[in-house]
């Protein structure tokens, strides 16, 4: 009996140890997975500081990435647009050009608007004019370039002086900021 239980024991101790072989492997696959495969060296920030863009200038990178914002205009859209306040909206064209050699996570890339008071305004998603949901691809490979209409909110206390802010990376990138004034 003692001996089929000190068997026993040794039994379960050589599984703990495997399960927890196991566990950790799986553990260390996960974070390897989830790691980013490649990394920008810091050469691929930004050197341009912010607020120095105009509507229409392009904002390029050391490692050769470019960020256009242009073609501010005023739009129209539905009563049934999210975001909407009733006032003015108006239109951005975001371009990522990718001019690096390799290919570029461009799936977390932010626009964000503000008036001349620093006060965010709200992005409109609106169906039936076709505005919202930045449309920039999850990778764009090398030598590619891909374009995304994004459009704000405006309230009529806001003024016509307007600060687009595009990062183009969460990490990979520094953001830049254009001014411009929505007709």
């Amino acid at each position: 009996m003692a001996i089929s239980g000190a068997v026993l024991g040794l039994i379960t101790l050589v599984l703990s140890v495997v399960g927890a072989v196991i566990v950790f492997r799986a553990t260390d696959e996960l974070v390897e997975d989830l790691s980013p495969t490649e990394t920008r060296p810091p050469s691929a920030r930004s050197t341009v500081p912010s607020g120095e863009l105009k509507i229409g200038a392009t904002q390029e990178y050391q490692d050769g990435l470019k960020v256009t914002v242009s073609d501010l205009k005023t739009v129209d859209v539905s009563d049934t647009a999210e975001g909407y306040s009733g006032d003015r909206a108006f239109q951005v064209t975001v371009t990522i050009d990718n001019g690096t050699d390799q290919t570029v996570d461009t799936g977390l890339t932010t626009v964000e608007a503000r008036d001349a008071d620093g006060a965010e305004l709200a992005e409109i998603f609106d169906i039936r004019s076709g505005l919202g949901s930045l449309d920039l691809s999850d990778s764009l490979p090398e030598g590619k370039k891909v374009s995304s209409p994004v459009a704000f909110d405006l309230p009529q206390a806001s003024g016509t002086t307007v600060d687009i802010e595009v990062t183009p990376g969460f990490l990979d990138y520094d953001s830049a900021e254009w001014t411009g004034t929505v007709p």
